[in-house]
């Protein structure tokens, strides 16, 4: 009986010990006021707020669909303005295009479809398909893009 006695006031020490590490953090100085080390711009100010010039892009989104719950079928057409507020010209958009993973050809589809689970589908579809597009309201085109996987860059 001593010697767990023992056993237990010398781990009580060892634990006593590593408890008491000091540490270099210094509240005050990770939440001082003037903790942002730049003085900003006319974009952002130093604090990270929007400045004078700020801008953000915009998406406005159209979307028809239609559900046919007899062939567990859903099908639909979307259509996307897209407002470039920035002073730049865009030198490509990137557009996430989801539906995709359920591709036959999909990365997704090969580790899903084969482990099972809720994303698995074994009935392949065509993925989001891109019909047109228009600049401006000119008339509609069919764009040049790449598509990987579930990413689309038209550019």
């Amino acid at each position: 009986m001593k010697k767990l006695f023992i056993g237990f006031i010398l781990s009580l020490v060892v634990i006593t010990q590593y408890a008491q590490v000091t540490t270099k953090f210094d509240n005050k100085e990770a939440f001082y006021p003037q903790f942002y080390p730049y003085p900003g711009n006319d974009y952002r100010s130093a604090s990270g707020e929007p400045g004078p010039k700020y801008w953000q892009n915009r998406a406005d989104y159209k979307i028809n669909a239609t559900l046919d719950t007899g062939s567990h079928k859903v099908s639909g057409d979307v259509e996307i303005t897209y407002t470039n507020n920035s002073p730049d010209n865009l030198k490509f958009l990137w557009l996430q295009v989801d539906q995709n993973i359920y591709r036959e050809d999909s990365r997704g589809s090969a580790t899903t479809t084969q482990a099972g689970g809720r994303w698995a589908n074994t009935k392949f579809t065509e993925g989001d398909v891109i019909k047109s597009l228009s600049v401006d309201g000119a008339k509609p085109y069919t764009p040049k893009y790449t598509v990987s996987d579930t990413g689309c860059n038209f550019g």
